[in-house]
């Protein structure tokens, strides 16, 4: 074991050593190289980190254990001995060369591997700490055996998380902490919704009438890992979001969280949940239930109605702020959701629709291979794709379609739209001319094979379903594209080049580039941190008649320079 510590000891060292040898010379030759020093210290920092919280766990766990099992796993407790004995000095010398290289250098806190770090960090020390608590709260609630582990695991990596925490709080730039702040809140987020539905589920048990007894007692209680979840997930949620972030600025990180994760995470979970519920529903009127009894065909029900509520749930909080947040001119993020909305939402249409087809085929063909019970359940799932996908898809692309005849040269100039339209319509190509071929060789397999009519419409059922489905939409998406086109050449006007003087705006670089499809460029001003007024910009771009504008922000007033191009 001495053995096994001195080798691991020098291997440390002869890191740490190649690592500052590295972080020298880089100084010396050039600002690349520190990237590559940042890469080997943070991963070394997080690792030791890592390493010295297993092992103190696993002491602690030790002292704490029964008597009885106090003898027992030798091996457990070299490692963890090792770990803390050789990491702790190694993690002394690795966290005051980075006191010190943050010291001499204040650039490094707004560093990739800076942010890097505390995100692994922060993340790896809560989601540690939160799995032990849930543990912990497992055995108090009577849903497991005691551990003594859960113990030791929470207590370390609390500490560990708050450490870091602080660390972030007090030294990390406000704008480089955002992305943790958004992912820590949708870890708290999802823990909290989850527990939420859970509970939910265990109600909808209860009324609809299956047993009480597993509902409260024994280890399979929704009831009661809702509530465990939920006791864990909405303290780190109200500490992240709404303490943190809530208020923040309301940039691109913003938007995408409450956009992205919240109204189109909530609107996705409470659809496929409410899908569920109604074919399920569907089945047992209409079609083949999967079996006699009705409790135990609606079986799945009870966590269907609790995913619908937490979906709404989310869905009807984020959508708050989303509304706030819609000004006049769309940014990306709010056009990402939006298609993404109407493309899920159409392409689970399409597969109803080629499902439809399909069971159109079977009837006409009176196919004898497919079980009829099967057949039934198909085109009841079908139609409940359609019933629940097609007015999502029209809702939200009439209101595209709304933005792209109001503003064209926003709207149909995005990059998020040309995407969209490409992938519907090309990818729709490129499957169509599949389906064809597959179709084509089957009916001539059939002809010179000698095959029957019957046998040759069970056959092509699927490619044929699959070619008219796609046919159809890579037809209007393209028709679509071309169109976009055509406006874009009519509408597109402004200056060649365009220089903003004031903060970074993604945002507006992205909406000055779909107007003019010039060059826009940015030289950011230190003393002014005022926010760019995007319609007051996009206006005088539009109306300049210049090769060459340049755009000042002082004091959230912009102001025109026009240049000469020689």
């Amino acid at each position: 074991m001495i053995i096994s510590l001195g080798i691991l000891a020098v291997f440390m060292a002869l890191i740490v050593l190649a690592i500052r040898a590295i972080s020298g010379h880089s100084q010396a030759t050039s600002s690349s190289g520190h990237s590559v020093r940042r890469f080997f210290q943070y991963s070394l920092l997080f690792g030791l980190v890592v390493i010295v919280a297993i092992g103190i766990s696993g002491l602690i766990d030790r002292l704490i254990s029964p008597p009885s099992l106090l003898a027992a796993d030798e091996v457990s407790l070299a490692r963890n001995t090792s770990f803390v004995l050789v990491g702790l000095p190694v993690l002394f010398g690795v966290t005051t060369w980075t006191k010190r290289t943050i010291r001499d250098d204040k650039t490094e806190l707004k560093s990739f591997g800076w942010a890097a770090y505390m995100l692994l960090a922060t993340v790896a020390a809560l989601g540690t700490a939160m799995v032990g608590l849930a543990t912990l709260l497992a055995w108090a609630f009577g849903l497991e055996d005691f551990s003594s582990y859960s113990i030791a695991q929470t207590i370390v990596w609390l500490i560990v998380w708050f450490a870091h925490f602080e660390i972030n709080r007090r030294l990390t730039p406000e704008n480089r902490s955002k992305f943790l702040f958004l992912f820590s809140s949708l870890i708290g987020l999802i823990t909290s919704l989850v527990g939420f539905g859970l509970i939910v589920t265990g109600i909808a048990r209860e009324i609809i009438g299956y047993s009480a007894k597993d509902l409260l007692i024994g280890t399979q209680s929704p009831i009661k890992s809702g509530a465990i979840l939920l006791l864990i997930g909405a303290p780190v949620w109200l500490l992240y979001w709404v303490r943190l972030s809530m208020n923040s600025a309301r940039d691109v990180l913003w938007l995408g969280y409450v956009l992205i994760a919240g109204v189109a995470g909530g609107l996705i979970t409470s659809i496929v949940s409410a899908s569920t519920v109604l074919y399920r529903t569907l089945v047992w009127f209409f079609g083949n239930p999967f079996f006699d009894d009705p409790l135990s065909h609606f079986r799945t029900i009870p966590n269907a109605i609790g995913a619908v509520f937490a979906g709404l749930l989310l869905l009807w909080y984020h959508n708050h702020f989303a509304s706030s947040a819609r000004t006049a001119v769309k940014n990306e993020i709010q056009r990402i959701y939006e298609y993404l909305i109407a493309g899920i939402a159409l392409i689970a249409s399409t597969v109803g629709l080629i499902l439809i087809i399909v069971s159109i085929f079977d009837t006409i063909a009176r196919n004898p291979i497919v079980n009829q019970t099967a057949a039934v359940n198909t085109l009841l799932g079908a139609i409940t794709v359609l019933i629940v996908g097609m007015p999502i898809w029209y809702l939200y692309w009439h209101r595209i379609q709304i933005h792209a005849k109001r503003q064209p040269d926003l709207e149909a100039g995005s990059n998020t739209r040309r995407v969209y339209l490409f992938l519907l319509f090309g990818v729709g190509g490129v499957v169509s001319v599949i389906a064809l071929i597959a179709a084509v060789f089957i009916i001539f397999e059939a002809i010179f094979s000698g095959g029957s009519i019957g046998n040759l419409m069970r056959e092509v059922r699927y490619p044929f379903s699959i070619l008219i489905g796609t046919i159809s939409i890579s037809a209007y998406h393209r028709g679509i594209y071309r169109s976009d086109r055509v406006n874009i050449i009519k509408v597109q006007v402004g200056p060649r080049i365009v220089t903003l003087i004031g903060p970074h705006d993604d945002v507006l670089r992205k909406s000055i580039m779909d107007v003019t499809g010039g060059k826009v460029q940015f030289m950011e001003s230190a003393e002014d941190d005022s926010l760019w007024p995007h319609t007051q910009v996009l206006e005088l771009v539009k109306a300049s008649t210049s090769e060459r504008i340049v755009i000042t922000l002082v004091q959230g007033k912009v102001f025109l320079t026009s240049l000469k191009v020689r």
